[in-house]
């Protein structure tokens, strides 16, 4: 975490002791203490990291960052240096965990630290408040000459323009309030520094003359005109602006009025009761800083109907009015407006013009000539201007005003395709706890306290609106005999006819923009209702509607520009929950009783697809695409179709996702769906119950695993499976060993071996071979375990099945580890690692990068064991407790040996935790004498 030093305007200085600064030379410290950051290239990562915080960045990425342009080959290698270098840097200063992280999607700053940029932007933030002065007195003082001075590369070159203007900004809006509060000496002699740094810059030109002319110094005032005008002409080729010629003939007139613009504020009363939106207006409010240019900033909010845009944009208005000192407006477009047609551009020009003091007979007939008056008056104005409830990008964009120093704030229930905003802003539902706030806040009223749980229920059922919410705050305000538990009730059962109070209505808002939509729009949208709360890409809407996959993208694209469909990841969409409820009542009123057949049939082709792809030798990058990009929507699919009795397709799909959501170490998924359909089905279904089986015994779960195996054996023995009774025989088997009994176990897997031997039946043996492997080197017996692994291996590779390889590679490096042998091992498990990268298989992966970090640790080389152990953990599923307390395990000891004996702690106290819910006696043992090697 990125922040500043303590509260903006004095309060606790404290913060955090690693500082950075980036606004002159990049330096940090700790406590008093410099960091050595080594030299500029290296430096220049570090600005990465810190600057887009927000953002991991790969290797290759940072390196094209830095150096400018296309590195030589010959440096690819550079950015493991410098980040190795830095972390070492922060270590040896003292610096306590972790500073830079890495995980599978790059490099990220991770530490809490205190960053001068950081500081300077929510100073300029604070400046719109009371105590403007002492926040931007601040500001300036943090500017250190050049920011990020010295350092190589576009990112940087295009960071230091950006902190450079936010540094003019503060310098301008301090000076501007010295000079509004006739502190004229201090503001000239600031002013006089500025331009002499920035020769061509015109704001500050047009401060510096309007504080020498407020002082009465007017011909040093035209002074300055005319040395702008010659090093205009002379540098660039060109004249002042409009603007500041304008000012120059008012000082020649001594015209006062026209030096000085009146502040004009025409927004509507704050929303009462604000609540839940600080981020999202924090963030409207940064991408309104001024930059470089001569166009407007322009920030654009949507959302569905009700979400609160509008309060949202009236909200930050109020904020950030006081830093416009020509005024702010606001103008309703009547976008959606039961009732009233959209307002033209042309009349909306009209209004605007008005506004600004343009004369009824001066405001031109001609809609083009109406805009560039409009420009003209305000091209060098600084005016916040609000549209708000706009219906499309044309009614907006001729009403932009001319200038870099003003700002737009538009909403809209739409996306504004074509408007380019800088910064585009979709509101979404209130998270329940802010929504039981704002409730409460609405009813103000004993009953809100009375009834807890009530509350929390009707905040849910009003979908995080917040015209909902205050649609039944109204409700209940004017009905004192109800409770909330009666209102809960009613919503419930009727929930868009209740969310509805005189004119204001969630149904009504809904059916507005419903009407918006084209009719091949509006069909695909209540086909929507017939499948609610799933999560659906453009090839399952179009096995929905029967239609072409582009087609159905095109649809879904427009419905969500109308805000009636979130776009929850890339491809992926999904209804509100209110939306849903509008979407479901449509659907019943024109039901289409194959849509979800339709749906289901192509969820299971793409599944069998994506599982031949994935076990053979196919396509797999696309198919574990396909298959991450899905994981939600097919437990959500599995769960909607058995509870419309769809058993038999749910079924199907939960059989063969099954071993794809383990091979990525998905284990609470393939849990929830399997014992979701095994609760509504018959109870002797023994392939549900062997995948299920198998599930518990990869998430360490022995005991669950066991009994589903026999339920499995069960119900195999009773319809004469004789190749399912071999493959719980080998389940019954391994489970048995990992519970430690070893007799037994053994038992189960001679008799699995043999019945496999018996119908020439390959697959159990990938469980058999493994597990008695096991148990012969729990006797000691190393090389009758390494044949049973090494004869595995080798079945695999004949049949050509690369997943099966892969984890019986994976566990002939772990025996070879614990039979001594770490060279071979090392290179096995190396292999393993390839080989589950090219195949996707996440949960061998995690496993073979733990045992090579083990490898490594015997090697003596603990930085490598941490390093393999930490990205092994980044992709451990928390459910998957087995793989859990081995990888915490390992990396506790790594840490010990490596001198870290607070991060051993913590690794061997979590393995406590972890064994608690999945006995584990040897783990135990480990982890408790860890434990008292770290005091």
């Amino acid at each position: 975490m990125i922040r500043h030093a303590g509260a903006v305007i004095g309060g606790d200085e404290s913060g955090p002791a690693l500082r950075f600064a980036v606004l002159g030379p990049v330096r940090a410290w700790y406590g008093d203490q410099p960091v050595a950051l080594g030299p500029v290239r290296q430096q220049a990562v570090l600005a990465v990291l810190l600057l887009d915080r927000d953002r991991a960045r790969t290797a290759d990425d940072l390196l094209r960052t830095i150096w400018g342009g296309a590195p030589p080959s010959s440096k690819t290698n550079l950015v493991s240096v410098y980040l190795y270098r830095l972390r070492a840097a922060f270590r040896a200063a003292g610096v306590p965990g972790e500073v830079i992280s890495s995980g599978p999607a790059g490099y990220r700053f991770v530490a809490d630290a205190y960053l001068d940029a950081a500081h300077l932007d929510e100073l300029l933030e604070a400046s719109c408040a009371d105590d403007a002065e002492a926040a931007l007195t601040q500001a300036t003082a943090l500017l250190g000459g050049e920011p990020l001075a010295g350092l190589p590369g576009d990112h940087a070159a295009a960071e230091r323009e950006r902190l450079a203007n936010r540094g003019l900004t503060a310098w301008r809006q301090l000076t501007e309030l010295w000079i509004r509060e006739n502190r004229l000496t201090p503001a000239i002699d600031a002013l006089t520094k500025l331009v002499a740094a920035h020769p061509h810059d015109e704001p500050l030109v047009a401060l510096l003359m309007r504080a020498r002319y407020r002082g009465g110094w007017t011909s040093d005032a035209l002074r300055d005109y005319r040395d702008l005008r010659r090093r205009l002409i002379t540098d660039l080729g060109v004249e002042p602006s409009h603007t500041l010629r304008m000012l120059h003939e008012a000082i020649l007139r001594d015209d006062a009025s026209a030096v000085e613009t009146p502040r004009r504020n025409e927004l509507p009363p704050d929303i009462s009761n604000f609540a839940g939106r600080d981020a999202v207006v924090d963030a409207i409010a940064a991408s309104l800083a001024p930059r470089p240019g001569d166009a407007p900033r322009l920030a654009a909010v949507d959302g569905i109907a009700g979400v609160g845009k509008s309060a949202v944009v009236v909200h930050l208005a109020h904020r950030l009015h006081p830093a416009y000192p020509d005024g702010a407006l606001f103008l309703d477009l009547h976008g959606y407006t039961a009732g009233r047609t959209p307002l033209s551009p042309s009349d909306a020009l009209g209004r605007l013009l008005r506004t600004v003091g343009v004369a009824d007979r001066e405001v031109p007939d001609d809609l083009d000539e109406r805009a560039a008056v409009w420009r003209a008056r305000t091209a060098d104005a600084r005016l916040l201007l609000v549209l708000d409830n706009a219906a499309s990008a044309e009614q907006v964009r001729l009403l932009l005003p001319g200038g870099s120093g003003n700002a737009v704030l538009v909403s809209s229930r739409g996306r504004l395709a074509g408007l380019d905003p800088d910064s585009q802003f979709t509101l979404d539902a209130l998270p329940e706890a802010v929504a039981v706030e704002l409730l409460t806040a609405l009813i103000n009223d004993t009953r809100a306290f009375a009834e807890p749980a009530e509350v929390s229920a009707v905040a849910r059922l009003c979908g995080g609106l917040p015209l909902a919410l205050r649609i039944v705050a109204a409700r209940m305000r004017s009905r004192p005999q109800w409770t909330f538990a009666h209102l809960a009730a009613r919503l419930s059962e009727r929930r868009l006819h209740e969310l509805a109070d005189g004119p204001r209505s969630i149904e009504a808002a809904f059916s507005l923009s419903f009407q918006r939509l084209s009719p091949a729009e509006q069909r695909v949208f209540r086909l929507l209702g017939e499948i609610p709360g799933v999560a659906l890409d453009r090839h399952c809407v179009a096995a929905l509607a029967a239609i072409p996959a582009t087609e159905a993208e095109e649809l879904l694209e427009n419905i969500v520009d109308a805000s009636l469909l979130d776009l929850v990841a890339l491809d992926r969409y999904r209804l509100h929950d209110l939306a849903t409820d509008y979407a479901r009542r449509l659907a019943a009123e024109t039901p289409d009783p194959q849509a979800l057949d339709r749906v289901l049939a192509y969820y299971e082709a793409a599944a069998r697809d994506a599982h031949a792809q994935l076990t053979g030798d196919g396509d797999l990058p696309s198919a574990n695409a396909w298959l991450t990009a899905n994981r939600v929507a097919l437990v959500e699919l599995v769960e909607y179709a058995v509870a419309n009795d769809r058993l038999d397709a749910a079924a199907r799909i939960a059989t063969v996702v099954a071993e794809l959501f383990t091979m990525h170490a998905w284990f609470s998924d393939a849990r929830r769906i399997h014992e979701c359909v095994l609760a509504a089905g018959p109870d002797d279904d023994a392939p549900l119950w062997m995948n299920l089986a198998h599930v518990h015994g990869m998430r360490g779960a022995y005991q669950q695993a066991w009994d589903c195996f026999i339920r499995a054996e069960k119900g195999f023995s009773r319809s004469g499976d004789e190749k399912g009774v071999t493959r719980a025989l080998a389940g019954l088997g391994a489970a048995a060993r990992a519970l430690g009994r070893y007799r037994e176990a053994a038992g189960y897997l001679e008799r699995a071996l043999a019945e496999a031997n018996r119908l020439e039946y390959s697959t159990p043996m990938f469980t058999v071979l493994p597990n008695l492997a096991m148990v012969h080197e729990q006797n000691g017996r190393y090389d009758l375990a390494l044949e049973h692994a090494r004869t595995a291996v080798e079945l695999a590779a004949e049949l050509g099945d690369s997943r099966r390889h892969c984890a019986m590679l994976g566990h002939l490096g772990e025996l070879l580890r614990d039979s001594g042998d770490l060279a071979e091992a090392a290179q096995v498990l190396t292999d393993t690692v390839e080989l589950a990268q090219r195949t996707g298989n996440v949960r061998v992966h995690a496993q073979a990068l733990t045992e090579l970090g083990a490898v490594s640790l015997r090697q003596g080389d603990p930085d490598t064991a941490i390093r393999h152990q930490l990205a092994a953990l980044d992709m451990v599923d928390a459910d998957a407790l087995e793989t859990m307390i081995m990888l915490r395990t390992h990396l506790g000891e790594a840490y010990l040996a490596a001198r870290r004996a607070a991060d051993a702690a913590t690794q061997f106290t979590t393995v406590l935790t972890l064994t608690d819910r999945a006995p584990n006696p040897v783990a135990r043992t480990r982890a408790l004498a860890g434990l008292s090697r770290c005091s």
